[in-house]
C-alpha cells in the first residue's frame, strides 16, 4: 500500500484538517473525508458547504496546505519553519490562469510562503500574438497591469526597439 507524503502541517488521515483552494482560485477550511491510497488521492469536504462540492486532490497538489496559515495570517503571525521551501532566483514551475504550468523565475518568497515569479513564456506567448494579428490586420485589445517588479527582470531597450519594430508601435504609445 502506498503511503501519503511527509507534509508539514497535514495529517493525511480521514478527519483532519487543512486548507484546500476550490476551482475558483479560494482557499477553505476543509476536512478529509477519504483517502485513496492507489489513486494517491484524498477527497475534500470544504466546510460549510454542501457535499456536492467535495473534490479529488492528488495528495502531493500545491492546493492543499495546512490549516493553521488561516489563524496564524488573522493574528499577523508567521508559522514555524526550518529552512524555506522556495528561494529567490529559482527557476520553478507555475500555475498560469490557464491552469497549465510553465517555467517561471521565483521573484520574490512573502513571509506567509506566497511567491511572486516572473512567467516569461506568458509574455513572449501575449506578443506572439499581438503579432500574429497586427500581421493579419486583426484588431487586438490588450489589458496591462502594473507589473514594474516583473520588468525590472527585462531589458526595456530591447523591449522597445522589438515593439517599434514588430508591432509598430511608436511616439506617445511607448
Amino acid at each position: 500500500m502506498k503511503t501519503p507524503p511527509d507534509r508539514s502541517g497535514i495529517k493525511f488521515e480521514v478527519g483532519a484538517q487543512l486548507e484546500a483552494r476550490d476551482p475558483h482560485k479560494k482557499w477553505y477550511p476543509a476536512t478529509i473525508e477519504r483517502i485513496d491510497y492507489e489513486k494517491e488521492q484524498v477527497l475534500i469536504h470544504y466546510r460549510q458547504w454542501s457535499r456536492r462540492h467535495n473534490e479529488w486532490f492528488q495528495w502531493n497538489s500545491p492546493y492543499l496546505r495546512p490549516l493553521e496559515r488561516v489563524s496564524l495570517r488573522r493574528q499577523g503571525l508567521s508559522p514555524l519553519q526550518s529552512t524555506p521551501m522556495f528561494v529567490t532566483g529559482t527557476k520553478v514551475l507555475a500555475c498560469w490562469t490557464d491552469c497549465r504550468f510553465y517555467p517561471a523565475k521565483i521573484l520574490r518568497v512573502n513571509k506567509d510562503g506566497e511567491l511572486l515569479a516572473l512567467l516569461l513564456p506568458a509574455l513572449l506567448k501575449i506578443v506572439n500574438y499581438l503579432t500574429i494579428n497586427f500581421d493579419s490586420q486583426k484588431l487586438s485589445v490588450l489589458v496591462l497591469l502594473d507589473l514594474r517588479e516583473a520588468f525590472d527582470t527585462v531589458d526595456h531597450q530591447i523591449l522597445l526597439d522589438r515593439l517599434r519594430s514588430l508591432v509598430g508601435l511608436s511616439g506617445n504609445v511607448l
